[in-house]
């Protein structure tokens, strides 16, 4: 939207996003002076909540562990516990492996060597 803004003015500019450029935007057009203030905003707040998610991510046992997966990373780990929910409810440490789309390489670990041990369910 700015690019091509600038593009229609006939405005050349360098490329790339950093912020000598986002500040000749904004000094550029109002309308360019609007997008480039919405992008910080969005910006901000997008940093601040990955900081969030850091955190729960960071004191959670369970997606602690999940890290440990080559390829799970914060908000993965916490996506995983988020469809799994309460692990106790499973009445083996096989089953949550049965989710092919949550783990699909699960023979390739080993569950009963996790530090943390799944309770049994109890029916009720």
């Amino acid at each position: 939207m700015i690019k091509g803004q600038l593009n229609r003015d006939g405005i050349e500019y360098e490329k790339g996003w950093n912020k000598k450029n986002l500040a000749y935007f904004k000094s550029v057009n109002p309308h360019i002076a609007n997008y480039v203030e919405i992008i910080e905003v969005l910006n901000q707040q997008t940093t601040h909540i990955d900081g969030e998610i850091r955190k729960v991510a960071h004191n959670k046992l369970l997606a602690v562990l999940l890290r440990t997966v080559p390829g799970i990373a914060e908000f993965s780990s916490l996506m995983i516990l988020g469809e799994i929910g309460d692990v106790t409810r499973f009445k083996t440490l096989k089953a949550p492996g049965k989710l092919r789309w949550i783990m699909p390489w699960y023979p390739s670990i080993r569950c009963k060597d996790a530090l943390y041990k799944i309770k049994p369910a109890t029916r009720g």
